[in-house]
């Protein structure tokens, strides 16, 4: 279980009981539930951050994973709370994540976005969200700003 999930008082009494009794059943039938209650209270908590993070903008959920793309193109950790922060590469982004890189473009083609790469640009620099710009491309960067 992750730091987050908690046993109430109840549930390590039950457990315990389970475990007195040598009653392998009704323990794993027990920890079963209690693990899909958690994932449950979990998958409520991230959903009412992600709606907290998008500031009402639409937004959907990146492959099986915590993270939320916006519409605009900003990607969020919606168990963290916190912003990601994309690489500049002329007329994309990348996001990396769990050891991979993701171009934006796509990900927001695969959730049925619209990729814009100007409102995208123009969404992080009115919000004055920092960007990774390679030294390779930081006269692209200086271009598509101006």
């Amino acid at each position: 279980m992750s730091k987050n999930k908690y046993l109430t008082e109840n549930e390590i009494h039950n457990l315990e009981v389970a475990i007195y009794n040598d009653d392998h059943k009704t323990f794993v039938s027990l920890l079963s539930k209690i693990n899909q209650n958690s994932d449950q209270r979990e998958d409520k908590q991230l959903e009412a951050n992600a709606k907290k993070l998008a500031k009402g903008q639409k937004y959907e959920y990146i492959k099986d994973t915590h993270y939320i793309i916006t519409q605009r193109g900003i990607v969020y950790n919606a168990r963290h709370n916190r912003r990601i922060r994309l690489t500049f590469i002329p007329n994309n982004f990348l996001l990396h994540i769990h050891k991979n890189s993701y171009k934006i473009d796509e990900l927001m083609q695969e959730v049925g976005f619209t990729f814009d790469f100007e409102d995208t640009l123009k969404c992080h620099l009115e919000n004055n969200f920092d960007l990774i710009v390679n030294p390779l491309y930081k006269e692209k960067y200086q271009q598509a700003i101006y």
